[in-house]
């Protein structure tokens, strides 16, 4: 296998080994590139164990203490096929269905619906709200995550209120590796934020 690229009027080719080699060229054609990740962020939750409680109550917890409820009518199935699917660490996707939350494993590609409890399996692991303005624009977290709201989004984060605890999950809504959904377990509510470095 060979790669070629072109960059301002030097080609370099690489080969599956060790060498490269460069050499002048007098026709020069740009590339765009688009590199994505798809790596799961570390703030983000990911899946950490199933409990079954009963025949019909099984109950997901996430990285970040967050406990997940299966609905009942998933829940023999639901246990069987996360227990023997789902692996420790594997990037759990939260989205927002109507007033129903899915979470999607995506490397497993499986789904189940489910309602977030307000307990919390392991509160020195949650992400709670340590500033917010009036506005609902900027909030920060007590770990030092700054992260802004759009217009849109600020009609809902300005209900937030320093020390709800909320779950940080990569944004269905964007590829951009900056874009979260983020989900206050107090309020049951979400939205789509934008992480910032200072």
């Amino acid at each position: 296998m060979e790669v070629v690229m072109s960059i301002e009027g030097v080609q370099g080719t690489e080969s599956t080994g060790y060498e490269t080699a460069v050499e002048e060229k007098e026709e020069t054609k740009k590339a765009d590139l688009k590199i994505h990740s798809y790596a799961r962020p570390k703030i983000c939750t990911a899946f950490q164990e199933v409990k079954k409680l009963d025949d019909s109550r099984v109950t997901v917890i996430l990285s970040d203490g967050s406990m997940w409820d299966v609905n009942p009518q998933e829940g023999e199935d639901a246990f069987d096929t996360i227990s023997s699917n789902w692996k420790v660490g594997d990037d759990i996707r939260i989205r927002k269905d109507d007033d129903l939350l899915v979470l999607k494993n995506a490397r497993a590609k499986t789904a189940f619906f489910a309602t977030l409890s307000k307990k919390c399996d392991d509160l020195s692991k949650a992400f709670f709200i340590e500033k917010i303005d009036c506005t609902g624009y900027a909030l920060k977290t007590k770990a030092g995550e700054i992260f802004v709201a759009g217009y849109m989004g600020s009609f809902t984060t300005q209900h937030w209120n320093e020390g709800q605890r909320i779950i940080i999950n990569k944004s269905t809504h964007s590829g951009r590796y900056e874009d979260y959904e983020i989900f206050n377990a107090d309020t049951g509510s979400s939205a789509w934020l934008t992480k910032v470095s200072i």
